[in-house]
């Protein structure tokens, strides 16, 4: 993820997508920066969104741009939430889980090459939904940078990103982000190729519903893809989140995407008597 930015728009396009890439909205970490209020436009709404993988922070120092730590970015349309001033921020996500035949675990940089074996072979696989896919190839040092960013971004108190690893083999990786504000978290996945329509993405989402829930102060746990990806849409739908209004997209779009995003949401009080 170099060298390439692309611009974040709340708008809508048209495709004719496939239904097959099973991934969320929030599935792969991105650095992202927001131009300030007075750069933004669409009347103070969503703004202007770059996003970039791993270039050095001393490239993009500038004056007039400020770092969100956010998968894509914090934006919800028309607001925006700093992960660092909210209330639940307060509190650092738990960074493992082990359940459902799954260990989910925050990333370490010494797995990056677990990583940079899985990514190339899925490129295919991932792109229509994927915009970050764009951005390869990368090198396996520019992945090793990128896991520490997603440690020091969790250490912090911000997301957490996690490999999903069965029986020791990577399958595919997620995390809980804090896109939808204080109170709530959003599910992030993505599943290898070899490893789909095996219940993975599923019981990963589960597995990271369940450890949302034990963070003090989340009260709700929202899960968004584009419309399209009816692969995608079918793992919250299966575990019970209700489906709520669709929206326009704000974060960064793969060629497939229709700039609409579908959304999901589950109460603690509904994931307790599932």
């Amino acid at each position: 993820m170099y060298l390439q930015v692309s611009a974040c728009w709340c708008v809508h396009r048209s495709s004719t997508p496939p239904s097959r890439t099973v991934g969320s909205s929030q599935n792969y970490r991105h650095w992202v920066y927001t131009i300030p209020a007075d750069h933004r436009f669409f009347g103070g709404g969503a703004g202007i969104v770059v996003f970039w993988g791993v270039l050095s922070r001393a490239r993009w120092r500038m004056h007039s741009i400020r770092l969100a730590v956010r998968s894509c970015s914090p934006l919800v349309c028309g607001a925006m939430t700093d992960p660092g001033t909210t209330a639940a921020s307060a509190h650092r996500l738990p960074k493992q889980t082990q359940r459902y035949g799954l260990d989910l675990h925050l990333w370490q940089p010494e797995e990056a090459a677990a990583l940079h074996a899985v990514i190339p072979a899925n490129v295919d696989h991932l792109r229509p939904y994927m915009a970050w896919i764009a951005l390869e190839p990368q090198t396996l040092d520019q992945r090793r940078e990128l896991l520490e960013t997603w440690a020091a971004d969790w250490a912090s108190g911000g997301d957490l990103t996690v490999g999903i690893w069965r029986a020791g083999q990577l399958v595919g990786s997620g995390g809980l982000h804090r896109r939808p504000g204080p109170g709530g978290l959003e599910i992030g996945y993505w599943v290898a190729r070899d490893h789909l329509n095996q219940g993975i993405a599923t019981a990963a989402s589960r597995a990271l519903t369940d450890l949302a829930f034990t963070v003090p102060g989340i009260e709700r746990v929202q899960i968004t893809h584009d419309v399209n990806n009816l692969a995608s849409a079918r793992i919250p739908a299966t575990l019970g989140f209700r489906r709520l209004p669709d929206r326009p997209s704000c974060i960064a779009q793969g060629p497939a995407g229709t700039g609409i995003e579908g959304l999901w949401q589950v109460t603690k009080d509904e994931w307790r008597v599932h």
